[in-house]
């Protein structure tokens, strides 16, 4: 499900190979149909190896001078091309979360595919590589779980925002779930099978700035059972998330 994505017309292709030939035609035709519609670019052929040179930093945060250093653009060039990008719904930039709502303003964003399908095919993953290297899975199941949420956020009868925190000291966690009232939860996705306290230093991070504003943290990982580590989190199976 997380390297097939949830493209329709890519899913009804019975084999791998198909949908990610479909998922390549489909950035194909944007190129060739879309961008031209919505912006003049200068070099509108950097789009495709653009997006390919993104996928490399799915997940992480956003780095223009890097990713246009891969395509020999200036980061003002790569920043109003990614913005193309997000205009055609292939990517989306996570604001950080942080308590003070002007800061926000001024912090790195993280860089999402909104298709972990499309990331799989612009990563040039298999199936197979995929169980045989098991640290590829990260970026691709962290990608379709904010897919998932994008869906949950927007038929919610809350208004929710989406956001990422990252502390100086490097404590993370993947998704910030913020409503009206400035309630959050914290999501964290691990790939791994079983979980630990250790698991949740990056919630706990989170929890002590936000104070009483913190709900719940909750840790998804690729278990069979919710485990509880505390009155405000606990560890959930990805199941839960489209159950």
């Amino acid at each position: 499900m997380v390297a097939s994505g949830g493209y329709p017309e890519a899913l009804a292709r019975k084999t791998e190979r198909r949908r990610q030939d479909w998922h390549r035609a489909y950035i194909e035709s944007i190129v060739d149909r879309d961008v031209p519609e919505i912006a003049s670019l200068a070099r509108p052929n950097q789009i495709p190896r653009l997006l390919q040179f993104a996928a490399q930093y799915a997940g992480n945060l956003l780095n223009l001078s890097e990713i246009g250093r891969c395509v020999a653009l200036d980061h003002k060039t790569t920043d109003s091309y990614l913005r193309v990008l997000e205009q055609l719904f292939l990517l989306r930039r996570l604001p950080p979360w942080s308590r003070n709502e002007l800061s926000r303003i001024v912090k790195t964003p993280k860089l999402h595919f909104v298709d972990s399908g499309l990331l799989t095919s612009q990563r040039g993953f298999t199936v197979a590589r995929i169980r045989k290297e098991r640290g590829l899975l990260g970026p691709l199941l962290e990608g379709f779980i904010f897919t998932e949420l994008l869906k949950l956020s927007s038929v919610s009868q809350q208004r929710v925002s989406l956001f990422h925190f990252r502390d100086r000291d490097q404590n993370e966690v993947d998704f910030v779930l913020e409503n009206a009232e400035g309630q959050i939860v914290g999501i964290e996705v691990k790939s791994a099978a079983t979980i630990a306290r250790r698991d949740f230093s990056g919630l706990d991070r989170l929890a002590s700035i936000a104070s009483e504003r913190f709900v719940q943290g909750i840790v998804l990982y690729d278990g069979e059972r919710p485990i509880s580590f505390a009155d405000n989190l606990r560890a959930v199976p990805f199941a839960s998330v489209w159950a």
